[in-house]
């Protein structure tokens, strides 16, 4: 009886040190591709907006219909806003992200009630 339950014994820690090597082989072939990752920081520069050329609406010259203005570099996308109200979508000319066109036709803006002109840019 002695003999039976150490042949018992044994057979199972023979399978589990099977199954854990196996695991452990299977583990070990795992490839993983080479990645970039990383945490920094850096200043965020602004964009200078030159050449801002306001449009009245066509039919009704006491709305600004839409502006048009540069940025001094590269820009993928930008927005403006009067006085912080409503964010207008622009759109590059050209597709360059230097020359950009914003239609406020959707919102026109009062002419007396845009006291300032606020341009969002990101790349």
């Amino acid at each position: 009886m002695f003999y039976r339950r150490a042949f018992k014994v044994l057979l199972v820690s023979i399978v589990v040190f099977t199954i854990s090597t196996v695991a452990y082989a299977f583990a070990a072939a795992n490839m993983v591709d080479a990645s970039k990752a990383g945490d920094g920081s850096g200043a965020i520069t602004g964009y200078d907006v030159t050449d801002i050329e306001y449009t009245l609406d066509g039919s009704d010259p006491s709305l600004i219909g839409s502006v048009d203005f540069t940025t001094d570099t590269f820009a993928g996308e930008a927005s403006v806003s009067f006085g912080g109200a409503s964010w207008y979508d622009c759109t590059s000319a050209g597709g360059f992200g230097i020359n950009w066109s914003c239609d406020l036709t959707s919102g026109a803006v009062d002419v007396l009630s845009a006291v300032e002109l606020r341009v969002v840019a990101v790349q």
